[in-house]
Protein backbone atom coordinates (compact mmCIF):
# COMPACT_ATOMS: atom_id res chain seq x y z
CA UNK A 1 0.00 0.00 0.00
CA UNK A 2 1.36 3.38 -1.09
CA UNK A 3 0.57 6.55 1.34
CA UNK A 4 -1.80 8.15 -1.34
CA UNK A 5 -4.00 4.60 -1.44
CA UNK A 6 -4.06 5.41 2.78
CA UNK A 7 -4.95 9.22 2.33
CA UNK A 8 -7.86 8.17 -0.24
CA UNK A 9 -9.29 5.32 1.88
CA UNK A 10 -9.54 7.89 5.04
CA UNK A 11 -10.88 10.55 3.03
CA UNK A 12 -13.61 7.83 1.36
CA UNK A 13 -13.98 6.89 4.98
CA UNK A 14 -14.63 10.10 6.60
CA UNK A 15 -16.93 10.71 3.43
CA UNK A 16 -19.69 7.91 4.10
CA UNK A 17 -18.95 8.08 7.74
CA UNK A 18 -18.45 11.84 9.00
CA UNK A 19 -15.26 12.98 10.83
CA UNK A 20 -13.24 10.06 11.92
CA UNK A 21 -10.68 12.04 13.64
CA UNK A 22 -11.25 10.42 17.14
CA UNK A 23 -11.57 6.86 15.40
CA UNK A 24 -8.89 4.57 16.68
CA UNK A 25 -6.91 2.75 14.42
CA UNK A 26 -6.16 -0.74 14.56
CA UNK A 27 -4.37 -3.65 12.81
CA UNK A 28 -6.05 -7.44 12.07
CA UNK A 29 -3.47 -10.36 10.14
CA UNK A 30 -7.41 -11.29 9.21
CA UNK A 31 -10.93 -10.69 10.21
CA UNK A 32 -10.93 -12.51 12.84
CA UNK A 33 -7.69 -12.79 14.32
CA UNK A 34 -6.91 -10.20 17.39
CA UNK A 35 -6.76 -7.08 17.13
CA UNK A 36 -3.68 -4.66 17.88
CA UNK A 37 -3.90 -0.71 18.81
CA UNK A 38 -1.78 1.16 16.70
CA UNK A 39 -0.43 4.04 18.22
CA UNK A 40 2.43 5.26 16.29
CA UNK A 41 3.73 5.57 12.58
CA UNK A 42 6.94 6.58 11.68
CA UNK A 43 9.51 6.87 9.22
CA UNK A 44 11.14 3.37 8.58
CA UNK A 45 13.18 2.90 5.23
CA UNK A 46 14.89 5.16 2.68
CA UNK A 47 15.95 4.90 -0.54
CA UNK A 48 19.41 3.28 -1.50
CA UNK A 49 20.88 5.26 -3.35
CA UNK A 50 21.42 8.62 -1.41
CA UNK A 51 19.46 7.41 2.01
CA UNK A 52 17.73 10.84 2.08
CA UNK A 53 14.57 10.19 0.32
CA UNK A 54 12.36 8.32 2.68
CA UNK A 55 10.62 5.21 0.76
CA UNK A 56 7.89 3.94 3.35
CA UNK A 57 6.43 4.60 6.74
CA UNK A 58 5.71 2.06 9.43
CA UNK A 59 2.81 2.02 11.92
CA UNK A 60 3.79 0.41 15.32
CA UNK A 61 1.81 -0.67 18.74
CA UNK A 62 3.09 -1.90 21.86
CA UNK A 63 5.45 -4.90 21.86
CA UNK A 64 3.34 -7.65 22.05
CA UNK A 65 2.25 -6.98 18.39
CA UNK A 66 5.78 -6.42 16.99
CA UNK A 67 6.98 -9.43 18.45
CA UNK A 68 4.68 -12.15 17.15
CA UNK A 69 5.21 -10.84 12.99
CA UNK A 70 9.20 -11.90 13.84
CA UNK A 71 10.09 -13.79 17.09
CA UNK A 72 10.45 -17.40 18.01
CA UNK A 73 10.59 -19.09 21.00
CA UNK A 74 11.76 -22.45 22.45
CA UNK A 75 8.78 -23.79 23.68
CA UNK A 76 8.01 -27.43 26.25
CA UNK A 77 4.24 -28.19 25.83
CA UNK A 78 4.68 -30.95 28.52
CA UNK A 79 6.44 -29.11 31.22
CA UNK A 80 4.32 -25.17 29.73
CA UNK A 81 8.29 -23.94 30.20
CA UNK A 82 9.39 -21.13 27.89
CA UNK A 83 13.40 -21.23 27.08
CA UNK A 84 15.05 -19.08 29.38
CA UNK A 85 18.77 -17.75 29.59
CA UNK A 86 20.53 -18.42 33.14
CA UNK A 87 19.38 -14.36 33.86
CA UNK A 88 16.10 -15.70 33.84
CA UNK A 89 14.96 -13.97 30.48
CA UNK A 90 13.17 -15.72 27.47
CA UNK A 91 14.95 -15.86 24.63
CA UNK A 92 13.76 -14.57 21.70
CA UNK A 93 14.92 -15.15 18.48
CA UNK A 94 14.31 -13.84 15.49
CA UNK A 95 15.48 -16.93 12.99
CA UNK A 96 12.99 -19.90 13.07
CA UNK A 97 16.18 -21.63 11.65
CA UNK A 98 18.49 -20.44 14.70
CA UNK A 99 15.92 -21.29 17.36
CA UNK A 100 15.37 -24.93 15.31
CA UNK A 101 18.93 -25.55 15.57
CA UNK A 102 18.69 -24.89 19.49
CA UNK A 103 15.65 -27.08 19.60
CA UNK A 104 16.21 -30.18 22.08
CA UNK A 105 13.78 -32.89 23.50
CA UNK A 106 10.51 -31.85 24.23
CA UNK A 107 10.93 -28.29 23.04
CA UNK A 108 9.28 -27.09 20.06
CA UNK A 109 9.49 -24.11 17.31
CA UNK A 110 6.57 -21.75 18.11
CA UNK A 111 5.90 -18.00 16.61
CA UNK A 112 4.65 -15.38 19.72
CA UNK A 113 1.34 -15.49 18.37
CA UNK A 114 1.22 -19.95 18.79
CA UNK A 115 1.80 -19.54 22.28
CA UNK A 116 -0.65 -19.70 25.16
CA UNK A 117 -1.66 -16.42 26.48
CA UNK A 118 -0.35 -17.26 29.85
CA UNK A 119 3.24 -17.57 28.19
CA UNK A 120 2.76 -14.41 25.91
CA UNK A 121 1.79 -12.13 28.74
CA UNK A 122 5.00 -13.53 30.45
CA UNK A 123 7.15 -12.39 27.30
CA UNK A 124 5.05 -8.70 27.43
CA UNK A 125 5.72 -8.47 30.60
CA UNK A 126 9.34 -9.02 30.31
CA UNK A 127 9.82 -6.26 28.13
CA UNK A 128 7.90 -4.89 30.17
CA UNK A 129 4.57 -3.41 28.82
CA UNK A 130 1.38 -3.87 30.36
CA UNK A 131 -1.32 -6.43 29.24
Amino acid sequence: MKVKDLKKILAELEQEHGNIDECDVNYRRCDDSEVFRINHLEEDLFDAETNNVLDSVVFTSNTASLIWSQDYVLYDRANDSLVKFSSGDIVLYGDKKEAEEDCYGNEEVLHFEQLPETKQKEIIHQLGDSV
